[in-house]
């Protein structure tokens, strides 16, 4: 769990002092100072700078020994040239936090990374932690508490909205947009450089913070993935909803690792994985950030995802549904009844799903309030959706029947979701938000905000517990060939096919006689786990000159493509058919690690899509990985075919997760490409495998 340890001088502290502090209200030095005496901090302010008397009317101090009395929390916004010396001074005052306004630092190269890393070690030593350095600063609007050189303004009302943020100009954007869509945060913070406090922090703060209910999460990257997670779970776990907007590049899981397993599990899809699991809903624009939290902070959470569309243009209708299949709506066709009712309103419309009212809504505004009713009544549906496009406010006399409508049908059944969609002005959608609609001018925004919804209330995937079993003693360093992996595997319950290892080409046709033909010839090598890239695989080798020449082609083969490989040997294995074959593998993401599972052998590279979970996972959560890839077509009997051995499989995903926590802190990554599941009740065999550990 990430540590909030001494954050009480930071989040509400009792007298703070200003380095730098600016005569100038307006200067970046003098605006924390002018917003601590606009606020009304309760405690004292002390402002240091050493030209001046007095500094806005307050008596001004050429160093913080000079102050009679205790310090809690320093705001330093001197040059980076004067910081290290500015911390010093706290560091001897006792001061408990500090908050570092000043770039110049880790963001510029070598030089500014080791006055950091100076700024960091006299900070440690005295117990004092660090907002930034290249911050712009904290403010809790709730508290009245300021300490930022972004202005202050005075709000009366807030909505329970935090947002955390590696950078201060993405912050004050967010917070400007939300400002135009009449929402107002209650907190606000930009980590900067993260000299010491970082993102996780202030999640664990907020998640535990009765006032918020919406946290958007801003992220560049990530220094302490174990830290995220343990934050991330916290405030699902306390019913917190976080939005995230992830941009950069991660060093988190994007290491150069050789294997499908790496390619699979790049940084973006590990911090997707991330979200997923932890239901954190990542949003691709700030536009979609401020749609999302303005909705559910004014509006239900729906309780599942069966969509009904109304509409007044089939055409819209048609949009609509194409957007909410999409992105996973349940589009259900209304029962018979209720399509009978439709179909009395509106003789001329659609009464499946989309049902489209047609325009003769013009002649009887009563038609939506009747088609609504008939919808709600079936209890099918968590959702409904009403495209009304521009006709809310026509002109031609029905934009208050509409709208009476839409809002009287949220009342009256307030247990499902309601959304508009209508091209009105924003004055005219706060009107359904006030009254608990979601409401958008865009279908396309509609679905994505009501889609958004259904990730956070359904909140993610628990984290599994760590295993309780002791794991062994296994000190596994560095690479290992396939024999070493595949010996690793047995131990954890994947068995591999009858094989004979062979240290020198000589000894190859004695192993294949004691594993009997028709055998498979592969070269063993620490330097290739791509084998069958240099013709290091043969495969259904029927006899001794057969085999012979086999391995003569895998020698030379390796001599042309990869000339500096040390071959270890060779391995003779029995040939395994008529199974299907899957890719199992571990991928170490600073998250904690990745399994990932799909089709495999030659199939990877055609269908990459794989299901991926942090681990560990158990036995049930296995089979919903199998269940979500396109492998499941193949091991449920494809054609005909006899049903594949999915209990084995989803035992073999469990095991290696399992094993994967216990070894997350040297694991680098692990693949089984391809591992050959049998028909019912006969198992799973490793044919292939290679692992990294850390050396």
């Amino acid at each position: 769990m990430t540590s909030t340890d001494g954050l009480r001088p930071l989040l509400a502290p009792r007298s703070i002092a200003v380095f730098g502090a600016s005569e100038n209200p307006a200067k970046i030095s003098g605006v924390p100072l002018a917003n601590l005496l606009a606020s009304g901090f309760p405690g004292p302010v002390y402002a240091l700078n050493a030209s001046r008397s007095t500094v806005q009317g307050l008596r001004s101090y050429r160093k913080m020994a000079e102050i009679d009395g205790d310090v809690d929390c320093a705001i330093i916004a001197v040059g980076a040239a004067h910081t290290l010396d500015a911390v010093r001074q706290c560091a001897e005052k006792r001061v408990g936090a500090a908050v570092l306004l000043t770039s110049g630092f880790a963001e510029l190269g070598e030089e500014g990374a080791a006055l950091q890393t100076s700024i960091k070690e006299i900070a440690q030593k005295s117990g004092m932690r660090l907002l930034g350095p290249n911050t712009t600063g904290l403010i809790d609007y709730g508290r009245n508490l300021t300490l930022t050189f972004a202005p202050w303004k005075k709000l009366s009302v807030l909505d329970p909205i935090a947002i955390v943020s590696q950078s201060g100009g993405f912050a004050s954007y967010v917070e400007e947009m939300a400002a135009m869509r009449s929402a107002a945060f209650t907190f606000s913070v930009a980590t900067g450089n993260e000299c010491d406090l970082e993102c996780s922090d202030f999640i664990s703060v907020l998640a535990r913070r009765e006032d918020i209910k919406v946290i958007l999460l801003y992220l560049e990257g990530c220094r302490s993935g174990e830290n995220l997670v343990a934050s991330l779970d916290l405030a699902r776990r306390n019913g917190k909803r976080v939005i995230a907007l992830k941009s950069g590049t991660s060093e988190l899981g994007a290491r150069a690792a050789a294997s499908h397993t790496a390619a699979l599990s790049g940084s973006d899809a590990i911090y997707d994985l991330l979200f997923e699991e932890l239901g954190v809903h990542r949003a691709r624009s700030v536009e979609e950030m401020v749609d999302v939290a303005r909705a559910i902070t004014t509006c239900a959470l729906p309780a599942g995802r069966r969509a009904a569309i109304l509409t007044l243009s089939g055409a819209f209708g048609v949009h609509l549904a194409d957007e909410a299949s999409e992105a996973g709506f349940d589009l259900r066709p209304l029962p018979e009844t209720a399509q009978a009712i439709i179909k009395q309103i509106a003789p001329m419309g659609a009464a499946q799903n989309p049902v489209d009212l047609t325009a003769q809504i013009h002649n009887d505004p009563e038609m939506l309030k009747k088609g609504l009713a008939a919808i709600l009544e079936t209890q099918e549906y968590d959702i409904v959706i009403s495209g009304v496009g521009g006709n809310v406010k026509s002109g031609i006399g029905i934009g208050d029947a509409v709208t009476t409508a839409l809002i009287e049908a949220r009342q009256k059944y307030p247990n499902v979701v309601h959304a508009v969609s209508a091209w009105v002005p924003i004055d005219e959608l706060q009107k359904f938000e006030h009254a608990g609609l979601y409401a958008s001018q865009d279908a396309v925004r509609c679905i994505r905000t009501l889609r958004a919804a259904t990730t956070l209330a359904e909140g993610g995937r628990p984290l599994a517990p760590p295993p309780k079993i002791a794991a062994p003693e296994r000190g596994l360093r560095g690479t290992l060939n396939e024999q070493e992996a595949k010996h690793l595997l047995r131990e954890i319950g994947i068995p591999s096919p009858r094989e004979v290892f062979a240290a020198r080409a000589d000894d190859v046709v004695g192993a294949a006689e004691e594993v009997g033909y028709p055998v498979a010839l592969k070269v063993v090598s620490r330097d290739l786990p791509h084998k069958t890239d240099v013709g290091g695989v043969k495969l259904n080798i029927g006899d001794r000159e057969a085999l012979r020449l086999a391995v003569e082609s895998i020698i030379a083969g390796i001599g042309a493509q990869a000339p500096n490989t040390k071959i270890d040997g060779f391995l003779v294995s029995e040939m395994i058919f008529g199974r299907v074959e899957c890719l199992l593998g571990l991928q170490n993401t600073g998250f904690g690690p990745a399994v990932v599972f799909g089709l495999g052998g030659t199939l990877v590279d055609i269908n990459n899509v794989v299901s991926r979970r942090l681990a560990p996972v158990d036995i049930e959560e296995s089979r919903k990985m199998i269940a979500e890839t396109p492998a499941i077509k193949l091991l449920s009997g494809f054609r005909g075919q006899e049903p594949s051995d999915t209990d084995a499989l989803a035992r073999a995903i469990a095991s290696l997760s399992r094993f994967a926590w216990e070894e997350k802190r040297t694991l680098v990554t692990l693949e089984i490409n391809p591992l050959a599941v049998g028909k019912r009740g006969t198992g799973v065999i490793a044919l292939d495998a290679t692992a990294v550990f850390a050396v």
